[in-house]
């Protein structure tokens, strides 16, 4: 969650690089890398839907008032926050 250029992007690229399928999260879009390659997600795709498929969320928002809603968050998924301000 927050496709910065330096953590966000390049983080999403590398891991869509290795296999994974990647939600990018922003305030006004949302992108899924895949197989190296950047698609445009379809308006269905919301911030939440995403958090729900995802084994593993990384949050980088870097503003207080954003919190991660717990609830999205399913049993065993990793939740990692690189954010200076507590996301989750």
């Amino acid at each position: 969650i927050n496709r910065s250029e330096i953590v966000g992007r390049p983080l999403a690229a590398m891991l869509s690089n290795d296999g994974a399928d990647v939600y990018s999260v922003d305030i006004n879009s949302i992108y899924l890398f895949q197989n190296g390659r950047l698609i445009n997600c379809t308006e269905t795709e919301t911030p939440e839907s995403c958090v729900k498929k995802s084994s593993v969320v990384v949050s980088g928002v870097p503003t207080k008032a954003y919190r991660l809603p717990t609830q999205w968050i399913q049993p065993n998924t990793v939740v990692v926050n690189v954010s200076s301000y507590k996301n989750v």
